[in-house]
C-alpha cells in the first residue's frame, strides 16, 4: 500500500476547551508556520500527541491504517505542503506531508534444484538422455531431498537457490516458479548450464520497507495508548470539582 512520510500536531479539543477553539487554535498555528515557525518546534510546544517529543515525526504510516479524515488528507496533500485543520474523534489535526512513496510488492519463492551439466552445443541425444535419467528419479524428490540426492550420485548437482524475486530468475525458471504449488517440482528445464529440475520450497508476498509485525503491532499500540489517555483525561475534567477560593 501507499505509504506516507508525516509530521503531526494534534490539538485535544478538551484541554483547549472545545472543538470550536482548537479548529480557530489550529489556524493559528498555521499561519505562524505559513509565516516562517518551524513545525518541529510548533509540534513540541503545543501538539497532545505522542509524537510532540520528536517534533511531531509519526515516521511512515501505511494507507489505510488512520482515520478517513486523515487518510483523505494523506492523499490529497503534496509532498511540502501543509494541511488545514483535520478534525477527528476528540480533537483536530494538523499534518505535514514529507514524503510519499508507492506500496511495491515481489512475488518471492524459495527454490531448490537438481541438474545435469550439458554445454549449450549438446546433441539431441544428450539432452534427451539427461531428461530421461532426471524423469526417472523426479517421483522421489523433495526440496528436502534435492541437495543430498544430487551429491549420491555421480554426474548430478544439486543446490538451493534460496529466496529470490521471481522477477530477478532465470528466464527459463519464471513460468514454473509464478505458477506452481509450494512442494511441487518442475519437469526438465533447459537452460544454457544444462538441465533443471526445479522444486519450490516456499513462496510469500513481499514489499519494499514492509513494516514488521512488532511495527504495526508498536504503531496500533501507541495509537490505543494515545486515544484511552485523551478519554480519560477528558472524563476527569468533566469529573472533576473545583473550588475558588
Amino acid at each position: 500500500k501507499k505509504q506516507y512520510l508525516i509530521g503531526e500536531i494534534y490539538i485535544d479539543a478538551n484541554r483547549v476547551g472545545g472543538m470550536q477553539t482548537a479548529i480557530t487554535g489550529g489556524q493559528q498555528l498555521i499561519q505562524q508556520m505559513i509565516q516562517g515557525a518551524p513545525f518541529q518546534a510548533v509540534a513540541q510546544q503545543f501538539s497532545a500527541a505522542p509524537t510532540a517529543v520528536r517534533g511531531g515525526d509519526a515516521g511512515w504510516v501505511v494507507e489505510g491504517t488512520v482515520a478517513p479524515a486523515l487518510q483523505q488528507a494523506f492523499d490529497n496533500l503534496d509532498v511540502g505542503q501543509l494541511s488545514n485543520p483535520i478534525v477527528v474523534e476528540g480533537g483536530v489535526y494538523i499534518i505535514y506531508m514529507r514524503d510519499k512513496r508507492e506500496g511495491s510488492t515481489s512475488n518471492l519463492v524459495e527454490l531448490s534444484q537438481i541438474m545435469v551439466a550439458l554445454p549449450e552445443a549438446a546433441t539431441d541425444a544428450e539432452i534427451e538422455a539427461a531428461a530421461q535419467r532426471l524423469m526417472a528419479i523426479r517421483p522421489q524428490l523433495t526440496c528436502q531431498t534435492m541437495v543430498a540426492r544430487a551429491a549420491s550420485e555421480p554426474g548430478l548437482l544439486g543446490s538451493n537457490l534460496g529466496e529470490s524475486d521471481v522477477l530477478n530468475l532465470a528466464p527459463q525458471f519464471q513460468p514454473f516458479a509464478r505458477s506452481a504449488e509450494v512442494g511441487e517440482v518442475s519437469e526438465p528445464i533447459r537452460t544454457p548450464l544444462g538441465l533443471h529440475l526445479v522444486g519450490v520450497c516456499g513462496r510469500r508476498v513481499g514489499a519494499a520497507d514492509l513494516p514488521t509485525y512488532r511495527d504495526v503491532e508498536s504503531q496500533l499500540l501507541r495509537a490505543n495508548l494515545a486515544m484511552l489517555g485523551r478519554r480519560y483525561m477528558r472524563d476527569l475534567r468533566a469529573d472533576a470539582l473545583i473550588e475558588m477560593k
